[in-house]
């Protein structure tokens, strides 16, 4: 999809939305923590997430299905977000379901028109922020629970915003 300036700005202002579906969990349950944040342990987590992770699932996970796929949205999400759920199987369902929610999420903001490193960022700071700033506390009896719920509300905010940010499918073009 093609990228723009405008969009990207669009992008920027809506990538946060998506850290409301934790936090909102969070004080549901009352269990909200903010960590005490360690240089050494944050540099870490920028390069080996950042730089390392985030970059390849965008470009592998996202972009070359994009480019397969053009402006055919259904298969573009289907099989994007089925790679990304395969991919993090082994470290557990309920994890690949937390990946795959963010997923259609980052991939909507993409196909709206955000700039791919723009994205990348905004997964990121997603990574960091809830990797090291903040966490909610979950026991393993509630993680099954908690996917659930973030797959669901992820996935239904990246139908909203899809549905109001997208461009007509005569505009759509891979940048």
């Amino acid at each position: 999809m093609n990228w723009s300036w405008p969009r990207t700005a669009l992008g920027v202002f809506l990538g946060p939305l998506l850290w409301i579906v934790p936090v909102a969990y969070g004080f549901a349950l009352i269990q909200i923590n903010v960590n005490p944040i360690v240089v050494d342990s944050l540099i870490q987590t920028i390069f080996a997430q950042v730089l390392l992770v985030v970059v390849a699932e965008g470009l592998f996970f996202r972009e070359v299905v994009i480019k397969a796929f053009g402006r055919d949205i259904l298969p573009v999400y289907v099989i994007s977000i089925l790679a990304l759920f395969i991919f993090y199987v082994p470290a557990g369902v309920p994890e690949a379901l937390i990946v795959a929610g963010s997923g259609i999420y980052y991939l909507t903001l993409r196909l709206i028109g955000t700039n791919i490193w723009i994205v990348a960022a905004l997964h990121g700071a997603t990574l960091i922020l809830f990797g090291e700033v903040l966490s909610l506390g979950l026991a393993q009896s509630q993680l099954w629970s908690y996917s659930i719920y973030f797959f669901s509300a992820s996935a239904a905010l990246s139908l909203l915003v899809f549905m109001l940010f997208a461009t007509s499918s005569r505009e759509a073009r891979y940048a």
